[in-house]
C-alpha cells in the first residue's frame, strides 16, 4: 500500500498508521481517511486523545465537536478514536472503546450530536476521576 500511495503522490498518507489501519489495505480508503483527518482541527484532535480534566472541559469538548464537525465527520472521528485508543492506549481502551461504540450508535440513530458528545465526555471524565 505504501508503494501505491507514494506512486499517487500521497506519501504523507503512508505516515499515518491509524489511517492505514482503518483503510484495511485500501489505498483509496486511506486517501479518503487522510482527507477526513486533515479536516479536523489539530488542537481538537489532540484534546480528544485524553479524558477531560473537569466537568466544564467535558461540556466544552462536546460543544466544540458538535459545532465544528458535521455528523458524518463525527462518525469518522469516533472510528479514528476507536482505532487510536486501541493501538496507543490499550490500558485505557477497555473503558473508552465501549463508550465510543455507544456514541456511534447514538449518532447513527440521530440523537442530538452535542448531547451525545457531552454525555460521552462526562462518562470518560467520571471514569478518570
Amino acid at each position: 500500500m505504501q508503494r501505491v500511495l507514494h506512486g499517487q503522490g500521497q506519501a504523507a498518507v503512508g505516515q499515518q498508521p491509524e489511517i492505514l489501519a482503518m483503510a484495511q489495505g485500501s489505498p483509496g480508503q486511506a486517501m479518503l481517511g487522510y482527507q477526513q483527518l486533515q479536516a479536523i482541527p489539530a488542537d481538537l484532535l489532540s484534546t480528544l486523545q485524553h479524558p477531560p480534566r473537569s466537568l466544564r472541559e467535558a461540556l466544552e469538548q462536546g460543544r466544540q465537536v458538535a459545532k465544528t464537525l458535521d455528523t458524518e465527520s463525527q462518525l469518522w472521528l469516533l472510528d479514528y478514536l476507536l482505532n487510536w485508543y486501541w493501538q496507543t492506549a490499550p490500558a485505557t481502551s477497555q473503558y473508552w472503546l465501549p463508550q465510543l461504540e455507544q456514541a456511534k450508535g447514538y449518532l447513527r440513530r440521530f440523537v442530538q450530536p452535542r448531547l451525545v458528545w457531552e454525555v460521552l465526555f462526562l462518562q470518560l471524565w467520571a471514569a478518570a476521576v
